[in-house]
């Protein structure tokens, strides 16, 4: 119960942060909660290499939410799975490739 409280006073600390007019980024630092930057990844949320960019990014909901949102504006703080938390932004928005052949066949044989 204690972790659950602690939990809910940092997101409350976010949320506040938020309301200040703070990005994802300071909202979280100035909540300490922990956030992470990732380089593009495809609609199934791998990076240019093929790799899940981080396994979370398998939760269909997140992966939505990214490919759903507009970019450069801060996502609402939104709750997946058992008391899980997650807001997006898209920075850079790539058009979709087709890998080279090269690329997908070395994939192929690791």
């Amino acid at each position: 119960a204690a972790a659950e409280d602690a939990l809910y006073d940092d997101l409350g600390e976010y949320e506040e942060a938020r309301g200040s007019g703070f990005n994802i980024e300071e909202a979280a630092i100035a909540a300490a909660i922990p956030y992470e930057i990732y380089q593009p990844i495809d609609n199934q949320g791998r990076d240019e290499d093929g790799r899940f960019a981080f396994s979370f990014f398998a939760e269909q909901e997140i992966l939505s939410a990214v490919f759903s949102s507009t970019p450069l504006i801060d996502g609402e703080l939104t709750e997946y799975g058992d008391g899980n938390f997650y807001a997006v932004r898209v920075d850079v928005l790539e058009g979709a490739r087709v890998r080279p052949l090269d690329e997908a066949r070395d994939d192929a044989e690791t």
